[in-house]
Parts: C-alpha cells; structure tokens; sequence
C-alpha cells in the first residue's frame, strides 16, 4: 500500500515528485553505510585487532565514515529544499487540494500524508544530525585531550 502511495505521488511534477525518492534513499542509505563502516568479529565474537586485519582497515572504515557524514549532510540539505516549501505551501490558509468535484482553482501539489510523514523525517534527521555532530564533537575532543596528556607525560 505505501510503495503505491510513494509510486503515485512520484509521479508528479516539479519538486513534489523528488519527495517520495528522498524518503526511499534516506530509509535505505542509513542500511548500506551501515556495513561499510562497522567493525569486523572475529572467532567467537571477539573484535578482531588492527594487527589481525592490516592498519589498512581502520582507515577505509574512516573513509567510509566520512564518505556516508557527507552524503547525509547534503541528502539532507536536499530533502530540507524540496520539503520544507512544499509543506509550507501545502499548509498555508488559502490552499485549496483538488479533490473530488474541485478542479479549478485547486492546487495538485502533493499527496499530503506523505509530505507530513516526510516533514517529520527530515525535521528528525537534523535533530539526529545535530546530536551525531555533538558526538563526533566530544570523541574528538575526548582523543586530543588524550594525546596532549600522553605528550605531557612523556615530554
């Protein structure tokens, strides 16, 4: 039922029709970097060392990493331009759907449970961005606070 409803409202005009495809790419992107950037066990669980998968495997996990930070920033930043105006649009007093017997002076702009659902996605994804951000932002402070100790302590 909703890959039909996504299919209908893809098949619009404009802006409007890039809505349903941001929210497919934005369920499954999440899924495919999830892969790239985790780390690999080893026998029993166990997390394998650098020593055990070459150094060469923390780095293209790094890369990956900043690879998937960028392309869902700027998927974001996407979804934000073609949403946010859609649904203010949509939301404004004079809006007039075109239903039933209405078909003039009606506007066909989108199907509107899906531009809620995505409304509500991308407002959850900055807020998600935001506190991944902070993370990021307190794990690297945490490491250079831990190398300027350990420069301390050996200089």
């Amino acid at each position: 039922m909703d890959v039909l409803v996504l299919f209908k409202a893809s098949t619009r005009n404009g802006t409007e029709r890039l809505i349903p495809i941001w929210l497919i790419v934005s369920g499954v992107a999440p899924i495919f970097f999830s892969g790239t950037v985790r780390k690999p066990k080893g026998e029993e669980g166990k997390e394998e060392t650098e020593t055990e998968t070459g150094g060469c495997a923390h780095v293209a996990r790094s890369i990956c990493g900043a690879i998937a930070l960028v392309f869902n920033l700027a998927w974001l930043i996407c979804g934000s331009v073609w949403i946010y105006p859609t649904y203010g649009k949509v939301n404004e007093d004079g809006f007039t759907p075109c239903a039933g017997n209405v078909t003039t002076g009606c506007s066909d702009d989108c199907h509107k449970p899906t531009l809620t659902f995505a409304f509500a996605m991308v407002t959850m994804d900055w807020i998600f961005f935001a506190f991944w951000l902070i993370a990021i932002g307190c794990s690297v402070r945490q490491v250079l606070a831990k190398a300027k100790e350990s420069q301390n302590l050996n200089g």
